[in-house]
């Protein structure tokens, strides 16, 4: 007794299969479609040499398309995995670090020194109180060479 295929509990399946944004996710998407059109193909039309034919065609393709995205992938990693705002964003921090392109390298040792010994009372207290105000008038500095300074 054959089993009955269920193409609803099929769709519901492969729907929960995530796949990344960007050129990737899109160009896998494709070549799933264009599996599924072909294995279609394969089961409506009976003679071996169509189906033969068909399949080393979307292999061949299938290799093309691959090769074309892992190479664009090694060139372009930002703009093969993110969609289209998640690169603009990218890209707009990526220019907004002109003054810093890089960022600084940490040390791969930390020199910890001596312990830190906690503040006494007093000295926690004196860094509670607030500063004194500078003077309302203050004098102008002295001129270096002598004299007054309206000269």
């Amino acid at each position: 007794m054959a089993k009955s295929f269920n193409l609803g509990s099929w769709i519901k399946n492969v729907s929960k299969i995530k796949l990344p944004g960007g050129t990737v996710g899109k160009v896998s998407q494709v070549l799933i479609v264009l599996i599924l059109a072909v294995a279609f193909l394969c089961w409506i039309v009976k003679d071996p040499w169509i189906i033969g034919g068909s399949i080393v065609l979307l292999f061949i393709l299938c290799m093309i398309i691959l090769w074309r995205l892992i190479s664009f992938a090694n060139k372009n990693p930002q703009a093969a995995l993110m969609e289209g705002a998640e690169f603009l964003v990218h890209e707009q921090i990526v220019y907004g670090m002109k003054a810093q392109p890089q960022f600084p390298a940490l040390p791969t040792e930390f020199d910890v020194g001596k312990p830190v010994r906690p503040l006494l009372e007093a000295e926690a207290q004196r860094l509670l109180e607030p500063e004194p105000s500078p003077p309302e008038n203050p004098q102008p500095p002295a001129n270096p060479e002598g004299g007054d300074n309206n000269g």
